[in-house]
């Protein structure tokens, strides 16, 4: 059930990486995006090349249409000219992710963008996803404890917690965390936990 689960958390999280990447510069432009937008614009400036956004618009594009490898050579190849660019970081980890076998570097992309957004939701839930993948419980554990300081109300966390305390029969909070994600999608009744 946990796999099932974490696909269905990795194909949400790709869809809104996607979706948010190749948006990001007309979001910038809204005002009620105005904390995001600071942290974005903060996480795109420094010695960046001014060419990082539109590369970034162009690979999620290539993602979204299903090339997943050209847009992971082209964000590569760019990776080093835009090491302050957090949504680069973000959809790479992503495509490796959806890559497979690059699981180590979807979690280096992803590690990246946490320490250029740190405050970011989307980019804790992607670490804390390759850390799940990798097998790194524990760490996983702490990015998904994270993502509910920031995000009291993520059912994909709270889930996603309940499953990696149950992996390692720690029951009581697995039923709690269990319990705080049935409260936020009732339709989603938890069955990965020992009653």
């Amino acid at each position: 059930m946990q796999k099932k689960h974490l696909i269905s958390c990795f194909c949400w999280l790709t869809t809104l990486v996607a979706v948010i990447c190749a948006c990001l510069p007309v979001l910038l432009e809204f005002p009620g995006y105005a904390k995001t937008a600071k942290a974005a614009k903060r996480s795109t400036v420094g010695t960046d090349d001014p060419g990082c956004l539109s590369c970034v618009s162009q690979a999620a594009s290539m993602f979204a249409m299903g090339k997943s490898k050209e847009a992971a050579e082209l964000l590569r190849l760019w990776s080093n000219r835009c090491p302050h660019n957090a949504q680069l970081h973000l959809l790479l980890s992503t495509i490796y992710m959806r890559l497979g076998p690059q699981l180590d570097q979807a979690e280096v992309a992803a590690s990246q963008a946490v320490s250029l957004l740190p405050e970011s939701v989307a980019a804790h839930l992607q670490y804390a996803l390759v850390l799940s993948a990798n097998k790194k419980d524990i760490e996983a554990i702490g990015e998904f404890k994270k993502v509910t300081e920031l995000d009291p109300l993520s059912y994909e966390a709270w889930s996603s917690l309940a499953n990696l305390y149950s992996e390692l029969q720690e029951d009581d909070l697995a039923r709690q965390c269990a319990m705080k994600a049935s409260d936020l999608e009732p339709s989603r009744k938890p069955n990965f936990v020992k009653p």
